[in-house]
């Protein structure tokens, strides 16, 4: 037999190990809570002392191999990763190996903003992700969802223009929004749980003070060890769409009542979790990452896409992109379970329809956001036409 035909079937032998290695996962979170007189900028502009801390701000991260890719999931506490900030961390851990990388701000409006203060939450990343690297186990990967009626749209259209209605403890009825939990959910080797992925889009903004430093993971933190206490294993937070999506019960005062508030949004989206992850029984233990990041130019963004099984997928957008971005994605997905992860990889702020930004008003006209009207529409048809590349085995790769 010639040469090269023994190597072509030695090749053909050895591609379905390839392919079929099991997944592997690991998990790691560092605390980034600052101390009582620490000096934060404030979402209103300036600095201030902090005043009071609620519960605490953490790193998470997670990576998951295939047998032939490693790639690192993290989400963080802070009110938005800047552009530079990504850059550097990208650059870092795609030096130590790591195919695909998506960094996300949980956005939470207690947590760090984009000051000083950022080198060091860029070391607690790192140092996240190592740790998690060291603790890779066997998992199986599924996926479900549930709806939960805790959010609405925060912009009231009127004949006169648009009004902003800032918070709504009364559930004055408006425009619907997508009100799903998109949940991940991974086990260990025993069948038990190990990480789940939370998704939601709400504006983490119930505990939000513009002029006071004050500190809170806001409903998902709540949401984070209230599923730990009743269903177990880690757990991590991915906002959605949520550019003029508010939780009810937005911008409680004062801090004490905006923390119980937090934490019975984060215990009902929780419990809710557990519910629904009670009936889940479609698990897969083997398969191939497919993924690709998408460059954009005016403005600069990245788009990051990932597809963990031919089931589930995550699209990284990097701003606050309104709700109807996040329900046509999910809407015109080749893949069942897609979740729309905003505030990752970068920041351009708030990212309108084109149809909200011919309305103008807070998040769709200057200086809230500074995107052009088609902004949204163009990633989000972008982000589903290689979506549908990849579902049908494009070849993978950043």
């Amino acid at each position: 037999m010639p040469v090269p035909l023994l190597l072509l079937l030695a090749l053909l032998a050895f591609a379905p190990l390839a392919y079929s290695a099991g997944y592997m996962a690991g998990f790691a979170e560092s605390e980034i809570t600052p101390q009582v007189g620490d000096t934060l900028g404030l979402v209103g502009g300036g600095t201030g002392k902090v005043q009071s801390i609620g519960d605490p701000l953490y790193i998470q991260a997670a990576v998951l191999s295939d047998g032939s890719h490693r790639v690192a999931l993290v989400s963080a506490d802070l009110l938005a990763l800047g552009e530079p900030d990504f850059r550097v961390l990208k650059q870092q851990l795609q030096e130590r190996g790591f195919d695909h990388v998506m960094i996300a701000a949980t956005h939470t409006h207690g947590g760090y903003l984009v000051d000083e203060s950022m080198a060091r939450v860029r070391d607690s990343i790192l140092t996240s992700v190592a740790q998690a690297e060291e603790q890779m186990q066997p998992v199986t990967i599924g996926a479900t969802r549930v709806q939960v009626d805790e959010a609405y749209n925060r912009r009231i259209i009127r004949e006169d223009g648009v009004e902003m209605l800032w918070t709504n403890p009364g559930r004055i009825p408006n425009r619907p929004v997508d009100d799903t939990l998109g949940i991940v959910h991974l086990r260990d080797g025993d069948g038990h749980p190990f990480l789940t992925i939370f998704n939601y889009s709400a504006h983490p903004v119930v505990t939000m003070d513009l002029q006071r430093a004050l500190v809170s993971a806001d409903y998902p933190g709540y949401l984070r060890s209230a599923f730990k206490r009743e269903f177990g294993g880690h757990s991590m937070f991915f906002l959605g769409a949520a550019g003029d999506v508010n939780p009810y019960h937005a911008d409680t005062k004062p801090f004490s009542a905006a923390g119980a508030q937090a934490r019975r949004l984060g215990e009902v989206l929780s419990g809710n979790a557990v519910r629904a992850l009670r009936n889940l029984q479609q698990f897969k233990g083997r398969g191939h990452f497919r993924f690709d990041t998408i460059r954009m130019r005016d403005p600069e963004a990245e788009l990051g896409l990932l597809m963990l099984t031919p089931d589930i997928s995550l699209v990284s957008f990097p701003g606050e992109y309104f709700d109807a971005l996040g329900r046509q994605l999910k809407s015109g997905s080749p893949v069942e379970t897609t979740l729309f992860v905003g505030m990752s990889n970068g920041d351009l702020r708030y990212v309108p329809t084109a149809a909200d930004a011919a309305l103008g008003g807070y998040g769709a006209e200057e200086p809230s956001s500074v995107v052009d009207a088609s902004t949204g529409e163009t990633h989000v048809r972008k982000a589903l036409e290689r979506l549908e590349e990849l579902s049908k085995g494009s070849p993978d790769g950043d």
